[in-house]
């Protein structure tokens, strides 16, 4: 029951713990016909929509195919650095060199099957160092932390899986410093270091419980308080070093955020709880995943982890006053799930978006931590034997608990514990061993099959992921903006919002946690269907693509001005330069006011033309035809009569000659689905946020289109709109524009030279390019001053005299960074240096016996 084999070497304990979780895992994917076993990938929610795009560009740059800094291919332009210390830091990602892109999905299912193996190598390490740990239950308590439910159930948000690997690193360093002092601070150091880089989001998670580890530690030692206070101040100095050593990354990526979707100074919730206590005790055993979203946390570590918990507690052998202090740390950790100001702060102070409680793995480590510690204090089967007993009624507490399925969930859990019992009462220690380990792998194989199958419907298949990035990729080869132009270019059909990320082309859409919200709320104003930071190129028109020159888009176009440009390519001509002059009340507009998408761009075309004021986009009669359940009030608000009933209105719009037709409805959000000719639906309700312009001239060809709007709330509030534009107009202005605006040279990825003739008047420069505080603008050998304009995109002045001008890029804040780094490196070795020093004078002392 002890736990421990004689004859088993230490140094052999480590690699068994990486494989067995690893290979349990690809046994699990083979199961769920995942690769590399079957035609599924792993890639599911943020993994296919976020993840995996990433990965792409990141391996692109790897590769020396574009920049660390900047990334043309992540909305209109975003700074790439901070989307690499959120998404792609892990120092796994660097094997990302050895797929070819188009198997970044078997690359994806690999990278996590390393990263569990790794996080039970870490968990075996942790459990030597605290308690000179060997045998099967190091081999099975580190496969249950490894394939925890929090694991597998979480296991596509790939980013979070380097957190359960450096989680017992940090505790095993954190116990070696308060043993041995002064002489193991660089080890711990260089651990929280790689930490913070890995993923700065989860480190604060690992950092948290790190320090209550330390504080946990120091009261079951006795520690004196002269001792306590050296130790919290050697323990200060390594997380500073740390800090300072991941800077250079970490500062550039915090005033990134400072313009998020708001990860930074979120409201501090009240007092309450979003579940029923007990309620959480069926999570505690197989069979009780309950999805990604609104879920109870993934705690479920292995039935012999419960048990291993118990014997803990039922131990007289340990000390009352460490099970005190273990036991106040595991309640600390559920009443975090239970209490919301303690989950929000876990959370490190955010209102976590889905996938709620990812700070579930701590909760693991430390019940079998405890479990481990439980089995090896245990003398005798009758002690053993109890530890199952509590187990059994602690399942009975969870069957009554559970809401549903209480006969299924009782047989899946039921054999276990007896199992555990028969093992322990098997006469020799090799037979103990095996069926011990068969329990635990079935157990794991049960656990994590059910719940990666309980998401498998929802994993892409790799054809489905290959044949459109191959198709796309594809269509944009040979068009892909050489060194000495910059254009962008869109798509109509979208797999996720990172498509120009994963394909590998300049576009607008993007979706991440470090894009900018003020980007978004730009596009979105422009007439994109944009929310919070994700944006799609859903609303375009020839204007929006003219102002951020967008000049190909791919699929089914539709556009009055759209020319062949290959198989399903298509050119727009009408074109504003990248950069061009304007006038100060163009710079002046207000871009925040309350008016639609085609009005607003109607009067940016206006503040460009000193020719003619009459508009660009001219109103178009609607004529609505049919109600149905639906009525207008006197206000102009379309409502629906019976609530219980569908409600639809349907309208015609008769097109006028020559001109580009498109329908806008400003008061729709999630509420209307619009369908034209019968068959096309252009705006559905159930996924499209913002109102948009759609465009109409594909249905022109028959005269009058006819257009359905279903109600799926209760209002369609401002009315039905529609507008001609005329493209022959805005083909002459963006002429004009052009021949007026400086030449434009393209020197580097994010380096452009303007070259004008000298004017005797300062003169405003306007630029599709988003404003970001890295960017340089020089002129005659002295800097100037950046502008916003309409609150996102890049402006400055150029002086009068000036014939040109430099537009170059580095990121904000990684000087500093870098200077940081570079201290705290300094400190590091010195620190290194110092405590190899300390550690051959202890030796030296130790020989001479003095």
């Amino acid at each position: 029951m002890t736990g421990r084999t004689p004859g088993v070497s230490r140094k052999t304990d480590l690699l068994p713990a990486f494989l067995m979780p690893a290979a349990l895992f690809l046994v699990i994917l083979c199961h769920a016909g995942v690769l590399p076993f079957g035609k599924l990938t792993l890639l599911f929610s943020d993994l296919d929509s976020q993840y995996v795009e990433f990965m792409a560009e990141y391996r692109r740059v790897l590769l020396g195919e574009g920049s660390f800094s900047w990334s043309w291919h992540m909305g209109m332009g975003m700074n790439f650095i901070a989307l690499i210390a959120y998404y792609l830091a892990s120092p796994f990602n660097f094997l990302l060199i050895l797929f070819p892109e188009e198997q970044l999905p078997l690359a994806v299912s690999l990278l996590i099957t390393l990263k569990i193996g790794c996080a039970g190598a870490a968990f075996a390490v942790y459990l030597r160092s605290r308690f000179d740990a060997r045998g099967p239950w190091l081999l099975i308590l580190s496969s249950c932390y490894a394939l925890s439910s929090y694991t597998v159930g979480y296991s596509f948000n790939i980013m979070w899986l380097d957190a359960l690997i450096w989680l017992p690193l940090l505790c095993a360093g954190t116990g070696r410093l308060l043993e041995n002092g002064p002489k193991a601070m660089s080890a711990l150091t260089l651990i929280l270091a790689l930490s913070f880089l890995s993923q700065f989001y989860m480190s604060w998670m690992t950092g948290i419980f790190c320090a209550l580890y330390f504080l946990g530690r120091v009261l079951m030692l006795r520690m004196p308080v002269r001792d306590f206070l050296k130790n919290s101040i050697r323990f200060g100095i390594c997380v500073g070093i740390a800090a300072g050593l991941s800077a250079f990354l970490l500062l550039p990526a915090f005033f990134v955020l400072k313009n998020n979707m708001g990860l930074l100074g979120q409201a501090f919730p009240g007092l309450g709880s979003g579940f029923s206590f007990p309620d959480i005790l069926p999570k505690l055993f197989i069979g009780s995943f309950d999805g990604i979203k609104d879920c109870l946390p993934h705690v479920c570590c292995g039935i012999c982890g419960i048990i291993g918990v118990f014997l803990y507690f039922l131990q007289n052998r340990i000390p009352l006053r460490e099970r005190l202090v273990s036991g106040a740390l595991l309640v600390l950790l559920l009443l975090s799930f239970w209490i919301a100001p303690l989950d929000f702060l876990w959370h490190a102070m955010d209102h976590p978006s889905w996938f709620p409680y990812r700070y579930a793995f701590v909760f693991c480590f430390w019940t079998l931590s405890l479990a481990y510690e439980g089995i090896r204090n245990t003398a005798s089967f009758r002690e053993f034997l109890a530890g199952c007993g509590c187990c059994l009624l602690l399942l009975a507490a969870a069957v009554f608990l559970k809401g549903e399925d209480k006969a299924k969930f009782l047989l899946l859990n039921l054999f276990f514990p007896i199992a555990y019992a028969a093992a322990a009462r098997f006469p020799g220690e090799r037979a103990q061993r095996s069926v011990f380990l068969l329990a635990a792998c079935a157990e794991l194989l049960l656990g994590g099959s059910l719940i990666l199958t309980s998401n498998s419907g929802g994993f892409t298949p790799l054809a489905d992921y290959q044949d459109f990035h191959e198709h796309y990729r594809g269509l944009t080869r040979g068009l892909l903006p050489g060194d000495g132009d910059f254009y962008r270019m869109e798509k109509r059909t979208a797999r996720n919002y990172n498509d120009p990320l994963g394909i590998g082309f300049p576009g607008i859409s993007h979706f991440s946690s470090t894009a900018s919200a003020r980007q978004a709320e730009f596009l979105k104003r422009l007439g994109f269907n944009c929310y919070a930071t994700w944006c799609t190129y859903q609303g375009s028109t020839q204007v929006s693509d003219a102002m951020l020159r967008i000049r190909y888009e791919f699929g089914e176009s539709g556009k009055q001005d759209s020319i062949p440009a290959g198989k399903e390519t298509w050119e727009h001509p009408a074109q504003f330069p990248l950069f061009f002059f304007a006038e100060d009340r163009f710079a002046r507009y207000n871009f925040l006011s309350e008016t639609d998408a085609v009005s607003r761009q109607n009067d940016l075309l206006l503040l460009l033309d000193d020719r003619d004021d009459s508009p660009y986009f001219d109103a178009v009669p609607v004529t609505v035809t049919r109600l149905e359940n639906t009525e207008q009030r006197k206000d102009g608000v379309y409502y629906r009569i019976d609530p219980e009933l569908p409600a639809f209105l349907e309208a015609e719009v008769i097109p006028v000659p020559g001109k580009s037709l498109y329908l806008h409805l400003p008061g729709a959000s999630l509420n209307n689905t619009v369908t034209v000719s019968g068959t096309d639906k252009l705006m559905d309700g159930n996924r499209d946020y913002a109102p948009f312009p759609i465009c109409l001239d594909a249905y022109t060809g028959e005269g009058t289109v006819k257009i359905r709007i279903d109600l799926l709330k209760n209002t369609l509030e401002d009315g039905i709109l529609a507008y001609a534009l005329d493209t022959d107009r805005l083909a002459d202005l963006t002429a004009a524009v052009r021949a007026a605006a400086p030449e434009i040279i393209r020197t580097s990825e994010t380096g452009f030279q303007l070259k004008t003739e000298a004017d005797e008047n300062d003169r405003l420069v306007v630029s599709s390019m988003p404003f970001d505080a890295g960017w340089r603008v020089s002129a005659d050998g002295r800097q100037l001053p950046l502008k916003m304009i309409h609150e996102s995109v890049l402006g400055f002045i150029l002086p009068a005299g000036s014939q040109t001008a430099e537009i170059t890029y580095r990121v904000y804040g990684q000087e500093q960074g870098l200077i940081l780094s570079g201290c705290a490196l300094l400190l590091w070795i010195a620190l290194f240096f110092c405590e190899k020093r300390l550690i051959r004078k202890t030796e030296g002392q130790e020989n001479t016996g003095t």
